[in-house]
């Protein structure tokens, strides 16, 4: 018999046990990212994250559908994890309640690892596809670089950063609205590291940038960010430049470099996989707006 909790029913302890218990179940350790890690369960702890749990009629966890709400926007990105699929349906209808109770008006569902029965799911409850992310991973050693880049220096490039990282992501969802607040935020998370930056530029102007991100478990060095203002398009950039982050990864003792990528970037696909990365994994969102 299948049972679903909203998470606010929930005591934090528990909330927090059946949370990882259905991570560990529904997702190998090999295969997660920070976004699965200590700062997401301290956010179900501090009962931050709305949504719900399933379980069985034992109290055997079988499934975690939640996320933070996002108040100025009105909108959550409710992150679903099952570890089978029975009483999917039930768990994400009570997790789209609770997050319309809490004023969401633009709720996202992100299905990790998605599966093919997702959207018959997500279709009963009148949500529309949303994008689609691929997770690659590659493996790393020492190269020269094709491109000179220098370090990142906070409070010096700070806003041709941000400017480039615009102009390169004009029409993404999420990445083309980033400012100086927020990447100042970004500045102050534990894993920020401003070598990590790597910026390659022609005379004297900041035509790209590699972000990267190096995670502790499992140990990973990602490129977070890769981008080459359109002013520099056509020069061939993109490639070198990433390479440049993947060899500082290198350097930093990093043996598997990982990203995201939009499934439907077939050119930026094709790139990374001229370095040496493969899909691991496919996430998928859909969204359910009033």
């Amino acid at each position: 018999m299948l049972t679903v909790h909203p998470l606010d029913d929930l005591a934090p302890a528990d909330a927090v046990a059946w949370a990882r218990a259905v991570l560990d179940a529904a997702l190998p350790r090999e295969l997660r990212d920070d976004r699965f890690g200590p700062a997401w369960e301290d956010a179900v702890a501090t009962g931050m994250l709305i949504g719900a749990l399933a379980t069985d009629g034992s109290e055997r966890p079988l499934g975690f559908a939640g996320g933070l709400l996002d108040q100025e926007r009105a909108m959550v990105a409710l992150d679903c994890l099952t570890t089978e699929p029975a009483g999917y349906d039930e768990l994400l209808a009570l997790a789209v309640a609770c997050a319309q109770r809490s004023g969401a008006r633009r709720i996202e569902i992100w299905r990790k690892p998605s599966s093919a029965d997702d959207d018959g799911v997500l279709a009963g409850l009148d949500a529309k596809p949303y994008r689609a992310l691929h997770q690659m991973r590659c493996s790393l050693q020492v190269d020269s670089p094709a491109v000179d880049t220098r370090p990142f220096r906070s409070g010096e490039d700070d806003e041709a950063l941000v400017r480039v990282n615009n102009r390169a992501f004009a029409h993404h969802p999420v990445q083309g609205s980033l400012d100086l607040q927020g990447l100042r935020s970004d500045m102050t998370a534990p894993w920020f590291d401003p070598e990590g930056i790597r910026l390659h530029e022609i005379d004297g102007q900041l035509a790209g940038f590699c972000w990267t991100k190096r995670h502790t478990e499992p140990k990973l060095g990602e490129i977070y960010v890769i981008c080459v203002d359109p002013d520099f398009h056509g020069r061939g950039l993109g490639r070198p430049v990433t390479a440049a982050g993947l060899d500082w990864l290198a350097k930093k003792g990093e043996t598997t470099g990982m990203l995201y990528v939009e499934a439907d970037n077939v050119p930026a696909i094709r790139t990374y996989e001229g370095l040496g990365f493969e899909i691991v994994r496919t996430d998928r969102a859909w969204v359910i707006e009033r």
